[in-house]
Protein backbone atom coordinates (compact mmCIF):
# COMPACT_ATOMS: atom_id res chain seq x y z
CA UNK A 1 0.00 0.00 0.00
CA UNK A 2 1.02 3.58 -0.99
CA UNK A 3 0.18 5.98 1.78
CA UNK A 4 1.95 8.80 1.25
CA UNK A 5 0.01 11.05 -0.14
CA UNK A 6 1.51 14.34 -2.33
CA UNK A 7 0.08 17.53 -2.37
CA UNK A 8 1.05 21.67 -2.58
CA UNK A 9 0.59 22.12 1.23
CA UNK A 10 3.77 21.89 2.64
CA UNK A 11 4.91 22.35 6.26
CA UNK A 12 8.16 23.67 7.42
CA UNK A 13 8.55 22.26 11.22
CA UNK A 14 11.98 24.08 12.58
CA UNK A 15 13.29 21.90 15.43
CA UNK A 16 16.80 22.08 17.48
CA UNK A 17 19.00 20.01 16.15
CA UNK A 18 18.79 17.14 18.84
CA UNK A 19 14.74 17.08 18.08
CA UNK A 20 15.83 16.08 14.50
CA UNK A 21 15.26 11.93 13.04
CA UNK A 22 17.94 10.42 11.56
CA UNK A 23 18.11 10.15 7.39
CA UNK A 24 15.79 7.90 7.25
CA UNK A 25 13.26 8.91 10.22
CA UNK A 26 12.38 7.26 13.48
CA UNK A 27 11.25 3.49 13.24
CA UNK A 28 7.46 3.23 13.62
CA UNK A 29 8.36 1.07 17.24
CA UNK A 30 9.61 4.08 18.37
CA UNK A 31 7.20 6.72 17.47
CA UNK A 32 4.91 3.75 18.92
CA UNK A 33 6.49 3.73 22.50
CA UNK A 34 7.35 7.31 22.76
CA UNK A 35 3.67 8.07 21.90
CA UNK A 36 2.58 5.78 24.68
CA UNK A 37 5.20 6.62 27.23
CA UNK A 38 4.01 10.33 26.82
CA UNK A 39 0.57 9.33 27.51
CA UNK A 40 1.43 7.15 30.66
CA UNK A 41 3.42 10.14 31.48
CA UNK A 42 1.08 12.98 30.80
CA UNK A 43 -2.08 11.27 30.90
CA UNK A 44 -2.15 8.16 33.03
CA UNK A 45 0.34 10.33 35.41
CA UNK A 46 -2.16 13.08 35.77
CA UNK A 47 -3.90 13.46 38.81
CA UNK A 48 -7.50 15.63 37.93
CA UNK A 49 -8.35 16.68 41.30
CA UNK A 50 -4.87 18.39 41.69
CA UNK A 51 -4.50 19.11 38.10
CA UNK A 52 -0.95 17.99 37.96
CA UNK A 53 1.75 15.31 37.38
CA UNK A 54 2.19 12.57 40.47
CA UNK A 55 4.59 9.87 39.38
CA UNK A 56 3.02 7.87 42.03
CA UNK A 57 0.24 7.15 39.73
CA UNK A 58 2.56 5.38 37.57
CA UNK A 59 3.64 3.52 40.22
CA UNK A 60 0.03 2.77 41.23
CA UNK A 61 -0.22 1.27 37.81
CA UNK A 62 3.18 -1.02 37.39
CA UNK A 63 3.19 -2.15 40.92
CA UNK A 64 -0.75 -2.95 40.71
CA UNK A 65 -0.87 -0.97 44.07
CA UNK A 66 -4.71 -0.16 43.57
CA UNK A 67 -5.29 -3.54 42.18
CA UNK A 68 -4.80 -5.90 38.80
CA UNK A 69 -7.91 -4.94 37.23
CA UNK A 70 -7.65 -0.72 37.81
CA UNK A 71 -3.89 -1.19 36.31
CA UNK A 72 -5.42 -3.24 32.97
CA UNK A 73 -8.29 -0.77 32.59
CA UNK A 74 -5.55 2.22 33.03
CA UNK A 75 -3.28 0.53 30.54
CA UNK A 76 -6.54 0.03 28.37
CA UNK A 77 -7.11 3.85 27.90
CA UNK A 78 -3.38 4.79 27.53
CA UNK A 79 -2.95 2.05 24.40
CA UNK A 80 -6.19 3.42 23.25
CA UNK A 81 -5.42 6.82 23.14
CA UNK A 82 -1.48 6.08 21.62
CA UNK A 83 -2.83 4.05 19.45
CA UNK A 84 -5.23 6.79 17.99
CA UNK A 85 -2.18 9.43 18.07
CA UNK A 86 0.22 7.46 16.10
CA UNK A 87 -2.60 6.40 13.28
CA UNK A 88 -3.19 10.16 12.81
CA UNK A 89 0.14 10.91 12.97
CA UNK A 90 0.43 8.29 10.31
CA UNK A 91 -2.10 10.08 8.04
CA UNK A 92 -0.33 13.56 8.00
CA UNK A 93 2.18 13.12 5.63
CA UNK A 94 4.62 15.98 6.10
CA UNK A 95 5.13 13.57 9.56
CA UNK A 96 5.33 9.73 7.43
CA UNK A 97 7.30 11.17 5.19
CA UNK A 98 10.24 13.17 7.43
CA UNK A 99 9.98 11.55 10.53
CA UNK A 100 8.93 8.34 10.76
CA UNK A 101 10.90 5.26 8.70
CA UNK A 102 7.75 3.39 7.43
CA UNK A 103 4.05 4.82 7.55
CA UNK A 104 2.63 2.09 6.50
CA UNK A 105 4.25 -0.10 10.02
CA UNK A 106 3.22 3.00 12.05
CA UNK A 107 -0.20 2.83 10.29
CA UNK A 108 0.12 -1.20 11.20
CA UNK A 109 0.94 -0.51 14.72
CA UNK A 110 -1.48 1.87 15.62
CA UNK A 111 -4.01 -0.47 13.65
CA UNK A 112 -2.94 -3.18 16.58
CA UNK A 113 -2.58 -1.31 19.49
CA UNK A 114 -6.39 -0.32 18.87
CA UNK A 115 -7.62 -3.98 18.13
CA UNK A 116 -5.65 -4.60 21.27
CA UNK A 117 -8.09 -2.12 23.10
CA UNK A 118 -10.89 -3.62 22.14
CA UNK A 119 -10.66 -6.49 22.53
CA UNK A 120 -10.09 -6.09 25.81
CA UNK A 121 -12.90 -3.57 26.14
CA UNK A 122 -15.15 -6.05 24.81
CA UNK A 123 -13.92 -8.79 27.05
CA UNK A 124 -13.61 -6.56 30.14
CA UNK A 125 -17.10 -4.48 29.61
CA UNK A 126 -19.29 -6.73 28.17
CA UNK A 127 -18.22 -10.27 28.38
CA UNK A 128 -17.49 -10.89 25.10
CA UNK A 129 -20.94 -11.01 24.75
CA UNK A 130 -22.93 -9.01 21.80
CA UNK A 131 -26.62 -8.88 23.36
CA UNK A 132 -24.44 -6.98 26.43
CA UNK A 133 -23.67 -4.12 23.89
CA UNK A 134 -27.10 -4.05 22.54
CA UNK A 135 -28.44 -4.13 26.48
CA UNK A 136 -26.37 -0.72 27.13
CA UNK A 137 -27.12 2.84 27.54
CA UNK A 138 -27.33 4.52 23.62
CA UNK A 139 -24.25 6.52 23.73
CA UNK A 140 -21.95 3.33 24.79
CA UNK A 141 -24.10 1.12 22.07
CA UNK A 142 -23.30 4.00 19.46
CA UNK A 143 -19.89 4.43 20.67
CA UNK A 144 -19.48 0.65 19.91
CA UNK A 145 -20.53 1.26 16.46
CA UNK A 146 -18.33 3.63 15.58
CA UNK A 147 -15.35 2.10 16.86
CA UNK A 148 -16.10 -1.42 14.94
CA UNK A 149 -16.59 0.68 12.25
CA UNK A 150 -13.47 2.26 12.29
CA UNK A 151 -11.75 -0.74 12.78
CA UNK A 152 -13.01 -2.23 9.85
CA UNK A 153 -12.08 1.35 7.55
CA UNK A 154 -8.55 1.11 9.09
CA UNK A 155 -8.05 -3.05 8.02
CA UNK A 156 -9.48 -1.74 4.42
CA UNK A 157 -7.18 0.55 3.78
CA UNK A 158 -4.57 -1.40 4.84
CA UNK A 159 -5.23 -3.89 2.74
CA UNK A 160 -5.50 -1.35 -0.24
CA UNK A 161 -9.41 -1.76 -0.47
CA UNK A 162 -10.11 1.77 0.38
CA UNK A 163 -8.28 4.98 -0.79
CA UNK A 164 -5.70 6.98 1.75
CA UNK A 165 -8.27 9.97 1.46
CA UNK A 166 -11.10 7.85 2.73
CA UNK A 167 -8.51 6.24 5.40
CA UNK A 168 -8.06 9.83 6.88
CA UNK A 169 -11.88 11.03 6.66
CA UNK A 170 -13.46 7.97 8.25
CA UNK A 171 -10.87 6.90 9.92
CA UNK A 172 -10.48 10.39 12.13
CA UNK A 173 -14.23 10.73 12.29
CA UNK A 174 -14.97 7.11 13.59
CA UNK A 175 -11.52 6.62 15.91
CA UNK A 176 -12.07 10.24 17.72
CA UNK A 177 -16.64 10.41 17.50
CA UNK A 178 -15.51 6.92 19.59
CA UNK A 179 -13.12 8.22 21.94
CA UNK A 180 -15.85 10.96 22.61
CA UNK A 181 -18.97 9.17 22.63
CA UNK A 182 -17.24 6.71 25.34
CA UNK A 183 -16.17 9.39 27.51
CA UNK A 184 -19.05 11.75 27.70
CA UNK A 185 -21.09 11.98 30.97
CA UNK A 186 -24.47 12.07 31.64
CA UNK A 187 -24.61 15.81 31.36
CA UNK A 188 -22.56 15.10 28.23
CA UNK A 189 -19.75 16.53 29.46
CA UNK A 190 -16.11 15.18 27.76
CA UNK A 191 -14.28 14.28 30.86
CA UNK A 192 -10.93 13.28 30.35
CA UNK A 193 -7.53 14.83 31.21
CA UNK A 194 -5.67 18.08 29.35
CA UNK A 195 -3.28 15.88 27.22
CA UNK A 196 -6.46 13.44 25.78
CA UNK A 197 -7.44 16.00 23.68
CA UNK A 198 -4.20 15.92 21.21
CA UNK A 199 -6.01 13.79 18.78
CA UNK A 200 -8.41 16.25 18.27
CA UNK A 201 -5.90 18.50 16.40
CA UNK A 202 -4.24 15.76 14.95
CA UNK A 203 -7.49 14.90 13.68
CA UNK A 204 -7.85 18.57 12.01
CA UNK A 205 -4.33 17.76 10.14
CA UNK A 206 -4.66 15.02 8.87
CA UNK A 207 -8.59 15.75 7.00
CA UNK A 208 -7.29 19.13 6.12
CA UNK A 209 -4.09 17.67 4.09
CA UNK A 210 -6.33 16.13 2.12
CA UNK A 211 -9.48 17.62 1.52
CA UNK A 212 -8.46 21.33 1.91
CA UNK A 213 -5.08 21.93 -0.01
Amino acid sequence: MTLIHQGPLSLHLHLPHWLLPPNKGYSALTVSATTTAAYFLFYSAYNKTNQRIELSLLLDIFLFRRGVDWSLKEINKTISLSGITTLLLSLIPEFAENYVSSQRDLFFLSMNLLWVHSAYSFWKFYDANPRKVLEDKWMKRLSVWLGGLGQIVLALGYWDRLSLENVALFGTVLSIGHFVTMELDFKYKLQVRPFAYLPFPLGAAAIYKYFFP
